[in-house]
């Protein structure tokens, strides 16, 4: 009778070959669940940072055209850079010492309004690589130059602007009585294509 108690409680355990083939299962699945977690976790991402771009290309344009709106078209440059984009100068029309004139109107320039009107100074919308990216990428930045044309301030506008290969990333054109910008961004991920932007604006001529 002993006997036979330990014969069924030995057929009643785990064999080695079941214990590896149960932990070999597990391990596969466990690389599975971690491998879908980080695919979600990487399109999640991809998402996030897609919709921060566009939201990014909005509020360009809108900067853009509301500087380019109370301008004139006597002081607007557009020089096209070696690589295809185009580089856009402009000044603002500013009051100084109770006289208007054509300059720099920003408050990041100072505390007082002397500081803020810089006659004579410029604004640039250029295309360059740019640490301040997040990813790899050529970007759309604003500059405010002095008389001298030297870069008093710079601030990232748009990253992730499609490369030379695809084309311009930032165009200025004049048609007809207003001025055509396009700026188009690169995809980012598998899943997004890329985003471009088209707008008109008339200066106060």
């Amino acid at each position: 009778m002993m006997r036979r108690h330990i014969a069924r409680a030995a057929r009643g355990g785990f064999t080695i070959l079941e214990m590896v083939i149960a932990s070999s299962i597990f391990v596969v699945l466990a690389y599975v669940l971690v491998a879908a977690t980080r695919a979600g976790e990487g399109s999640q991402g991809a998402v996030t940072t897609t919709i921060e771009r566009s939201e990014s290309l909005r509020s360009a344009r809108g900067s853009l055209a509301n500087e380019l709106r109370t301008t004139s078209d006597d002081v607007i440059t557009v020089e096209e850079l070696a690589d295809g984009n185009d580089e856009l100068t402009f000044m603002m029309p500013i009051t100084v010492g109770g006289t208007n004139t054509w300059g720099v109107y920003d408050r990041s320039l100072g505390a007082t309004e002397d500081e803020q009107n810089q006659e004579g100074w410029f604004i640039r919308y250029t295309v360059e690589d740019h640490e301040g990216c997040s990813v790899d990428c050529i970007a759309l930045v604003r500059q405010i130059l002095d008389d001298q044309e030297d870069v008093q301030e710079e601030e990232l506008i748009v990253e992730g602007l499609s490369c030379e290969s695809q084309g311009p990333a930032f165009q200025v054109e004049k048609s007809g009585e207003m001025w055509e910008i396009r700026v188009k961004q690169a995809g980012y991920g598998e899943e997004s294509s890329g985003e471009e932007a088209t707008f008109y604006v008339y200066t106060r001529n």
